[in-house]
């Protein structure tokens, strides 16, 4: 598992800093890190992942494995993990555009960074409301996250937003309905999972519109047709 994994690479880290550097190691660590260093740290746009990802692809088979563990904890993951803590979704650059490119390199390596996206979509979600519709790049997480990190997701930010517009906003009038709030909630569709809308649609608009229906249906002087009721029910699916 992760815990074991993590584990037994603190262990060989020990080891590899516990014994002396050979030749070539040497070499590189004294010649090529601080070059690499520089370039990394000083350089390189976080928000532009080509560059970088380029160069660490065309020398990882060169690099000794402590080498490399040092590029990505000290310099690579700490500048990616502060560009996620400090993104917005008024950024030019979508968060998935400077994150995603690196899990070709390492998944294992990018958990921290990917951990660190999920805390900033929930701090970012935590403000949003039914009427700004589905916040734009975020299914682009959607094959990232775990089915139960994604679910827990909305369920926890996406759902009460949703639940509290249908309830406080939306009026069943069938005569002058107005769509727009339930238009905004179906659009959900498909990334809700379809018992969750469901759900969701059942608790807070099947009461109401019973007892609308039920006020409807039983006013002394009401002429209301089959057709017409037809059509209303009609317009709410």
């Amino acid at each position: 598992d992760v815990e074991r994994s993590r584990g037994l690479g603190d262990v060989y880290k020990r080891q590899e800093a516990e014994r002396p550097m050979t030749p070539y190691e040497s070499v590189m660590w004294n010649i090529w890190m601080p070059a690499a260093r520089q370039a990394l740290v000083n350089a390189w746009d976080v928000y532009d992942a080509a560059p970088a990802v380029a160069f660490i692809e065309a020398w990882r088979d060169l690099l000794p494995p402590f080498m490399l563990d040092n590029v990505f904890d000290q310099l690579l993951l700490p500048k990616l993990e502060r560009a996620v803590q400090t993104w917005t979704p008024r950024a030019d650059v979508p968060m998935h555009v400077f994150v995603l490119p690196w899990l070709t390199l390492s998944e294992a390596r990018m958990a921290s960074v990917v951990s660190e996206t999920r805390r900033k979509w929930r701090s970012v979600l935590s403000a949003w409301h039914v009427s700004q519709g589905i916040p734009a790049h975020l299914e682009a997480w959607r094959g990232i996250y775990s089915t139960k990190e994604w679910d827990a997701l909305l369920l926890e930010r996406i759902v009460p937003s949703i639940s509290r517009a249908l309830r406080t906003q939306f009026r069943v009038d069938p005569s002058q309905q107005d769509m727009q709030v339930l238009e905004q909630v179906l659009a959900w569709a498909g990334v809700l999972r379809d018992s969750v809308l469901s759900r969701l649609l059942h608790v807070e608009l099947g009461t109401p519109w019973l007892q609308v229906l039920h006020a409807w249906i039983t006013q002394p002087d009401a002429a209301v047709s089959y057709t017409h009721l037809r059509a209303h029910e009609t317009s709410l699916h």
